[in-house]
């Protein structure tokens, strides 16, 4: 499932704003930890949280950074040579069954500060970013995008309930072509080397945060609507632009288009909705020391 990044709005600053020295950070901590290297011809990175016990298979420094600190990977920047190559094996255990990974991310900070000797600081940086608008002058939406009135406290209740009886409940309903209440999921595209996203009872913030990781900036939501919509896009992977660098350039996309998907852009004109290139603020993490951690 994609990882959607959390955006921040920031106050408006020129150039740098820098912390003197980089910071380790302490907080709550795991009650038992094992690192190994991994096997480099095992498959790619898998995290799922589990009750209180995280597991990260084949799993490099940069993703993990990218997982604790809840970032794209264009909004870090630095780190040492080795953080993409060298993969490691994690077995971690809480001391209680703590639920989802929003609640195990402090503990996951803590073991990157101890085992990889991880010292960060944040800077702010004026970025190239996108706005997330509405085409049409009068803020009319295209008729693929329905209103929804959906009750999503009542909604999250009640699939809480269900994925307690059945913690495999999120993961049928998804292979089923089912969405969740009140999200943006990808879901089975029909067409080879396309992605397909649906919403139920979406934001448009919730779109805007999609779209971060997906455009490789920052998509802050300007489009004035507060309602909550369901749709579906399909749009080509080859579209995605690169990640823009956090030093500030900004670069165009360099793939070719497949015929038989729409580009982005495309599909969100079906929405009756565009991205607006424009520059603001952007909270960059920058990696200032890490070390390889021992074995255990």
């Amino acid at each position: 499932m994609m990882r959607l990044a959390s955006v921040a709005t920031l106050v408006v600053t020129v150039g740098l704003a820098s912390h003197p020295s980089a910071q380790s950070v302490v907080g709550p901590a795991f009650e038992v930890v094992s690192i190994k290297p991994a096997n480099p011809d095992a498959p790619g990175p898998s995290m799922p949280p589990v009750g209180g016990r995280f597991t990260a298979s084949g799993a490099s420094l940069r993703s993990l950074v990218q997982l604790a600190y809840e970032l794209s990977d264009f909004r870090i920047d630095g780190g040492p040579e080795w953080q993409t190559s060298r993969r490691f094996d994690i077995q971690a255990k809480a001391s209680e069954p703590l639920v989802g990974l929003e609640a195990m991310r402090p503990m996951l900070k803590a073991l990157l500060a101890e085992r990889f000797q991880l010292k960060v600081h944040t800077e702010v940086r004026n970025l190239p970013i996108s706005a997330l608008v509405v085409i049409r002058k009068d803020g009319q939406l295209a008729a693929t995008i329905t209103p929804s009135s959906a009750d999503c406290a009542t909604a999250a209740q009640d699939l809480a309930r269900d994925t307690a009886k059945d913690p495999d409940t999120v993961g049928v309903r998804l292979q089923a072509g089912q969405g969740l209440p009140c999200a943006i999921m990808p879901m089975p595209s029909r067409t080879p080397g396309s992605m397909t996203m649906r919403a139920n009872a979406a934001s448009m913030a919730d779109l805007a945060r999609m779209l971060t990781p997906a455009t490789g900036r920052i998509v802050e939501d300007r489009t004035g609507l507060s309602g909550r919509y369901d749709w579906e896009i399909t749009f080509d992977r080859a579209l995605r632009p690169r990640a823009t660098p956090p030093s500030g350039s900004d670069q165009a996309a360099a793939t070719t288009p497949s015929p038989d998907s729409p580009s982005l852009t495309t599909a969100l004109q079906e929405l009756g909705l565009k991205l607006e290139p424009t520059h603001g603020p952007v909270e960059i993490l920058v990696i200032d020391s890490a070390a390889l951690p021992t074995s255990d």
